[in-house]
């Protein structure tokens, strides 16, 4: 009877110790890439190590990655790749794809593309593209951003408010670029009365007796015989013509003889 018992007790023992064999190397028994990572024998080897991002070449081998980082499990290595817009220039996927090349000035379009320029441009990273413009008063005219936006258009004769948009006056005038807008004046006694200011100054103010002093300006003619209206220095006078000298006695002009 006790040896009865103590043969059910060692076949018991074989029977647990087989059983424990056969679950710690169930593995033995899956197919090539699958695993028995659940320790559930009834469903058998129900992980594909291959392919499983948590179980990627092996149970609880999780590929791990941080922000706008997409993981991959191929043939049992993780691998890893950036969302569209986004990209790993640390080289850290734990970090994830950290650099925005769809807007960072430093990474446009991928790592390490500045958008660079010269002074008075300002640099923009757009869908991954670099693009430029310029501070107020100021303009591109060469199309190289390389040396920015290199022409003061608020003061240029040559280029005044825009690139090419020279200040050009005729004689007498002259001309200023002030606030991105010609302005012009005349020299001391001339004026521009007809409003073209390419051909200048047209008009001799000082002497000019139809506009004398100012456009428009003429000089009324004397009422005494044989004078003339005259001007001098912008200011009107009278004389008598060529030949003539003025009698004060008739107080008018008469023949020299």
């Amino acid at each position: 009877m006790a040896i009865s018992r103590q043969s059910r007790h060692a076949g018991l023992l074989v029977a647990a110790t087989l059983a424990m064999i056969f679950i710690g190397s169930a593995d033995a028994w899956c197919k090539e890439g699958t695993k028995d990572c659940d320790y559930n024998h009834k469903n058998g080897c129900e992980t594909n190590v291959l392919y499983d991002v948590k179980n990627c070449g092996d149970c609880g081998n999780k590929c791990a990655c941080g922000p706008y980082a997409v993981p991959k499990c191929n043939k049992g290595r993780c691998e890893f790749s950036c969302k569209a817009g986004w990209a790993n220039c640390n080289n850290d996927w734990k970090d994830g794809c950290e650099k925005d090349v769809g807007k960072d000035v430093f990474n446009c379009g991928g790592c390490g593309k500045k958008c660079e320029c010269g002074p008075n441009a300002i640099a923009k990273c757009n869908g991954g593209r670099c693009q430029y413009s310029c501070k107020a008063g100021w303009a591109n005219c060469n199309g190289d951003w390389k040396d920015g936006c290199e022409k003061d258009v608020s003061k240029d004769l040559y280029n005044c408010g825009a690139c090419g948009k020279k200040c050009e006056c005729g004689p007498y005038a002259s001309a200023k670029c002030s606030g991105g807008k010609c302005q012009y004046t005349c020299k001391w006694g001339w004026a521009n009365c007809n409003g073209d200011w390419k051909d200048g100054c047209e008009k001799d103010v000082g002497s000019d007796v139809n506009n004398c002093g100012g456009c428009g300006n003429k000089c009324p003619q004397p009422k005494y015989f044989g004078g003339e209206a005259t001007c001098k220095n912008g200011k009107c006078r009278d004389q008598c013509k060529k030949g003539m000298k003025f009698d004060a006695h008739k107080k008018c002009c008469v023949r020299r003889y």
